[in-house]
């Protein structure tokens, strides 16, 4: 689940890189994980990237959300999109006043989800 990518979601990566955002990675992956994925292509479109294994707390921990809001350099919180595959993570990021996409293998819903608040 983590080593893996989907062609479609880099694309989708791209084309919000080369726009601008921001874009940071929150992953509870473990360490030894962490190491492989900073090694990834796709890495290196993200202006951060933060590991539970190396910030010592895990999603949904609302710590964790605010390291990687505090990147993206956003003052206000809905300005921020917050996407995992998981719900409950989607859930505690919402709570924070986070945009969410709770991710379900459409590529689609995410370039969607990534164009800017109005």
């Amino acid at each position: 689940m983590w080593t893996s990518s989907d062609d479609h979601v880099i694309d989708v990566l791209h084309q919000a890189h080369e726009s601008g955002l921001p874009l940071v990675l929150l992953s509870n992956a473990p360490r030894h994980l962490s190491d492989v994925l900073d090694r990834r292509p796709w890495r290196r479109l993200m202006t951060h990237a933060f590991y539970s294994a190396r910030l010592q707390v895990c999603k949904p921990d609302p710590a964790t959300y605010q390291h990687a809001m505090n990147a993206t350099g956003a003052a206000d919180p809905d300005r921020v999109l917050f996407v995992d595959d998981r719900d409950d993570n989607c859930h505690a990021a919402r709570h924070l006043g986070l945009r969410t996409l709770h991710y379900t293998g459409h590529p689609t819903d995410l370039a969607a989800a990534l164009q800017p608040p109005n």
